[in-house]
């Protein structure tokens, strides 16, 4: 996200961040290992080239 993206919607961004806040690694780290809820998902490349970061996602 560039600076300008960022001042766009920074309004929304602290509104998120308020509302559901992040999760700590701690947090993680406990819903991963007792309810195997959430996982990492690594970076990687599609076969179309496009290359995704890596993010956390429900399993």
């Amino acid at each position: 996200m560039s600076n300008d993206e960022y001042s766009q919607n920074e309004k929304a961004i602290n509104a998120q961040l308020n509302s559901i806040g992040i999760p700590t690694n701690n947090e993680l780290e406990s819903k991963t290992t007792f309810n195997g809820g959430i996982v990492y998902v690594n970076s990687y490349t599609r076969n179309d080239g496009t290359k995704v970061k890596g993010y956390y996602r429900a399993r």
